[in-house]
C-alpha cells in the first residue's frame, strides 16, 4: 500500500518535471510579446499611466507640462492619451513625464486604447470636475 502511493506521488512530480520548461517557455513568450506590444511605438499617439490615486487634474496638469498635446483620458483618471509634437526630443518628453510621476509610458493601441472614454464620456468627465 505504502508503495503505491510513493509510486503515485512520485508520478505527479514526474509531471511537473516533463511539463514544466514547456510552461516556462509559454510564460516566458507571452510575457515578451506582451512588452513588445506595449511598448511605446514610433507613433506620436501615446499613453501615459500616473499612480493610483491621481486625480483627472493632476494628471492632465502633469501630463501637459511635458509639452505634449492632451488628446484625453483612460477609463481611470490616472490615464492620459496625448500626442507628442512634430520635432520635439521624444527622449526629453519621457524624461518630463517620468519626473512629473508617470509610472509607464505605453502605446495605447496595443493596451486596447488604455480602456479609453468615448468622447462623450470625456466631455461629462471634465464637465463634472470643472
Amino acid at each position: 500500500m505504502f508503495s503505491s502511493l510513493h509510486q503515485q506521488s512520485r508520478s505527479r512530480t514526474g509531471h511537473l518535471a516533463t511539463y514544466g520548461p514547456a510552461l516556462f517557455c509559454f510564460l516566458a513568450s507571452f510575457i515578451i510579446l506582451l512588452f513588445i506590444k506595449l511598448a511605446p511605438a514610433d507613433s506620436r499617439d501615446l499613453a501615459v499611466v500616473f499612480p493610483a490615486g491621481y486625480s483627472l487634474e493632476e494628471s492632465f496638469r502633469a501630463t501637459a507640462g511635458s509639452g505634449v498635446y492632451v488628446t484625453g483620458s483612460g477609463a481611470f483618471d490616472n490615464i492620459v492619451h496625448f500626442r507628442t509634437p512634430r520635432g520635439g526630443s521624444r527622449q526629453d518628453i519621457l524624461d518630463k513625464l517620468y519626473a512629473a510621476g508617470a509610472v509607464i509610458v505605453i502605446n495605447p493601441f496595443g493596451a486596447v486604447g488604455c480602456f479609453a472614454r468615448t468622447p462623450a464620456q470625456y466631455q461629462k468627465k471634465v464637465a463634472t470636475n470643472a
